[in-house]
């Protein structure tokens, strides 16, 4: 629908703006952190969830059809490096890509098989901050 397209189109913005946080997505969808994972959550899914598939996906995309450097894009997407970028990649490929919000299909993995997943990007903020 078109709150999940919403949230698809600030995804990215943060995303091309450098900025892939839980803070930065609500900022951009003009609400409070709790009131747009509570608002997620009604599409069984989560903030961080939906930008880290909004990621893997420019990653896929950009892998795929570029020749841009595993370092670049893993930059680009706000990795520390390739290497976190690359954990991050293949833990996310164990999992279902397609978001509940996107319609179509029944989807099997809920927001918590990404829980994992996640934890590379956090490592990476932490990271690429200091």
């Amino acid at each position: 629908g078109e709150r999940a397209a919403q949230v698809r189109r600030a995804c990215v913005q943060a995303v091309i703006e450098g900025k892939p946080s839980v803070e930065r997505l609500a900022e951009l969808m003009g609400l409070s952190q709790r009131t747009l994972n509570r608002r997620l959550a009604l599409n069984g899914t989560t903030a961080r969830t939906e930008l880290l598939r909004v990621r893997m996906r420019i990653a896929q995309q950009l892998l795929a059809g570029t020749t841009v450097p595993l370092a670049e894009i893993a930059d680009l997407l706000g990795y520390a490096d390739a290497s976190a970028f690359t954990r991050a990649l293949v833990c996310a490929s164990k999992s279902f890509l397609r978001s509940p919000m996107t319609g179509g299909g029944a989807t099997t993995t809920s927001s918590s098989n990404w829980s994992s997943c996640a934890f590379f990007f956090r490592s990476s903020a932490i990271s690429r901050a200091n």
